[in-house]
């Protein structure tokens, strides 16, 4: 048996579990055959401290990193914004944004095992950490192998796995 508390009512659990009140946005249980242990003094927060709290909750849930990459999403936003300057064209730039993202998903220190290819746009060759100078290398890259279009290039990926 466990001892369940919540700031209403404490309780007692076993393996049959009934819900105290259906209706209330907190649930409070306790066991069939039990009766609720009833406190002695009611704990009561103000409501600034439980915004408070809900608050912290919510940064400490969202804010947190969902992948386990090298860089911060907003480096890569940096990052996307220089490539947007150096790509004028709204259409090219979602193709590159996406051809990228499909090859290293944005980052800088992504290392292919199989070839020499590293970075942001993968690169042959390559060892630069500097994702500004890695995304200059690949939009070279992609202006001499497929003429300066980004959609030539997603659209090989798409079809051969690289590009």
């Amino acid at each position: 048996m466990k001892l369940l508390s919540n700031r209403y009512n404490w309780s007692w659990r076993s393996l049959s579990v009934k819900a105290l009140d259906l209706g209330s946005s907190i649930n409070r249980y306790w066991a069939t055959g039990n009766r609720p242990l009833k406190l002695k003094t009611k704990i009561k927060t103000p409501k600034i401290i439980n915004k408070i709290l809900v608050l912290i909750i919510f940064i400490i849930t969202n804010l947190g990193q969902p992948y386990a990459y090298a860089v911060s999403t907003h480096s890569q936003d940096t990052w996307k914004i220089y490539l947007h300057l150096k790509v004028v064209s709204d259409k090219q730039y979602n193709c590159i944004n996406r051809l990228w993202y499909l090859e290293s998903r944005w980052n800088n220190k992504a290392d292919n095992r199989k070839s020499t290819a590293y970075g942001i746009a993968q690169v042959l060759g390559t060892r630069t950490s500097d994702p500004f100078k890695q995304i200059d290398l690949g939009l070279k890259y992609i202006k001499h192998r497929f003429k300066n279009d980004g959609c030539k290039a997603l659209a090989h990926h798409n079809k051969h796995g690289y590009y």
